[in-house]
């Protein structure tokens, strides 16, 4: 599971921190590896085929970054490695943030150092005078908003940035954080490595919704990427992608909406005889060499069952 890439001297604000945005030699360094101990194979393979050649590994890449193209596909290209991204299609459009990347810019590019929020009836106290605070009350805000409605957490986004004066709009985001166009997308579809799935309209934690926006979500992401490109969508991920984040709602309505599979954050390998197509797990992508070594050569899985 990857997210987004930038290159090494390349300003990723707050982000850095999490390693959302993967250095692309690192990136490169990860294909390498995946080449010498996996097969690469794409998710519709890994669906539709139960004879799969030995020790496969599909990649996969959320949100719908601009440097998924920018940076990621040309590597693809190179090694001639299949993936898939799931697309945020409000963000591809540019009606809707990711709200993530919204919150982390307004908190590290505001000059306030002590503020309080009141939204609710509540009271947040903001100490953002360094870098580590900063990072730290990202943190928190961003596990409450996790807990909220889309609505609500809108509300109080739009509280902050009031309160922060910072303004955020697409001419005042940085690069790493810009979306794909649909130009990009048709252009790597057509080249018959990446395949494009559904990651929502506006990237809400599903559980906390109600029936019907989670079937908007899901079917409204659908048809717009159905559209956009002139072929079916049958691949979903989950935003937040944890259990606790989509429901057995969820997965009813992904079935009845035409998908017939859907990628977690769950950490695990996956048994090709018993599996649950709606709920695959991933490895994120946050780790380094050493680290993905250990996955790809089966010697966390060793280690885990000693």
């Amino acid at each position: 599971m990857y997210h987004g890439f930038s290159y090494p001297d390349e300003k990723t604000g707050l982000t850095i921190f999490k390693r959302k945005h993967l250095n692309s030699e690192i990136f490169e360094n990860h294909l390498k590896l995946l080449i010498k101990y996996c097969t690469p194979i794409s998710l519709e393979d890994a669906l539709l085929n139960k004879d799969l050649p030995p020790n496969p590994v599909v990649l996969t890449f959320d949100d719908g970054y601009k440097n998924n193209y920018s940076n990621a596909f040309p590597l693809l290209k190179k090694y001639k490695l299949p993936a898939t991204i799931f697309v945020t299609t409000g963000f591809i459009d540019r009606t809707n943030y990711l709200w993530t990347d919204r919150l982390e810019f307004l908190i590290y590019n505001t000059n306030s150092t002590n503020v309080d929020l009141c939204w609710e009836n509540n009271k947040l106290t903001l100490e953002l005078s360094t870098d580590e605070q900063k990072k730290k009350k990202i943190h928190t805000i961003k596990a409450l908003l996790k807990t909220l409605p889309e609505t609500q957490k809108i509300s109080f986004l739009d509280n902050l940035q009031n309160l922060l004066r910072v303004e955020y709009n697409w001419d005042k985001i940085p690069s790493v954080h810009l979306p794909l166009t649909w130009d990009e997308i048709r252009e790597m579809k057509s080249s018959g490595l990446i395949s494009i799935g559904s990651h929502t309209v506006t990237h809400p934690i599903l559980s906390k919704c109600s029936y019907e926006e989670q079937r908007k979500e899901l079917l409204f992401s659908r048809n717009r990427i159905v559209e956009e490109l002139n072929e079916d969508c049958i691949l979903f991920s989950y935003p937040n992608g944890e259990i606790t984040d989509y429901n057995h709602e969820t997965i009813g309505l992904l079935k009845k909406t035409g998908y017939m599979g859907a990628v977690t954050t769950v950490v695990g390998y996956l048994d090709n005889n018993n599996r649950d197509n709606y709920q695959l797990n991933r490895f994120g992508t946050g780790m380094n060499i050493e680290e993905l070594g250990t996955i790809v050569t089966g010697l966390s899985r060793l280690v885990g069952s000693i």
